[in-house]
């Protein structure tokens, strides 16, 4: 744990103090939140949400954000996860169908969605893009409450591990 955040740290140093530009791909959110100042999700090989990190982890509007992010086991003892797993078949790579890949996963899917791919599009005045069709009209996400005090004993521990290695990368640099 301790090398994964002195790497993560270094990541953060080095965009930082010489304006470098990263692709980081990666499943780990707390990570990716940890990191990334955009953040690109990717369903079948294709973007369906690019935005700022902040705007993308407070409000998805993708659908498979959402639940990408509902998913996130919560670092708060006892809560309970947003959703289950994501129900469906992924769209195969061998078959190209008219409309959204995600459709047959989607929760929030109406019949214009089976027959229009949505291109990647501003939805709001925060510089995000989203492929669907309903990003607009989606009901608001309910986003995890992990404030730190609510965090368990582990779990700070790691956000103590992180902050540490910044720091003693910042006295060393």
């Amino acid at each position: 744990m301790s090398i994964q955040a002195q790497v993560v740290n270094l990541l953060a140093d080095l965009r930082d103090k010489l304006g470098l530009a990263y692709v980081f791909i990666s499943h780990d959110m707390a990570v990716v939140r940890h990191l990334a100042t955009t953040v690109g999700v990717l369903y079948a090989g294709r973007l369906v949400e690019v935005g700022p990190a902040s705007t993308v982890f407070s409000n998805p509007r993708h659908p498979y954000t959402r639940m990408l992010l509902a998913a996130t086991p919560s670092p708060v003892p006892g809560a309970r996860p947003l959703s289950s797993a994501i129900d469906g078949e992924p769209p195969s790579p061998f078959v190209t169908a008219p409309g959204c890949p995600f459709t047959t996963r989607c929760p929030h899917r109406q019949k214009d969605c089976e027959a229009t791919l949505p291109a990647l599009r501003p939805i709001d005045d925060s510089g995000r893009l989203v492929a669907c069709l309903h990003a607009a009209t989606l009901p608001p996400f309910a986003a995890l409450q992990d404030s730190e005090s609510q965090m368990s004993e582990r779990y700070r521990r790691r956000l103590g591990l992180l902050r540490t290695a910044r720091l003693e990368a910042v006295d060393h640099g």
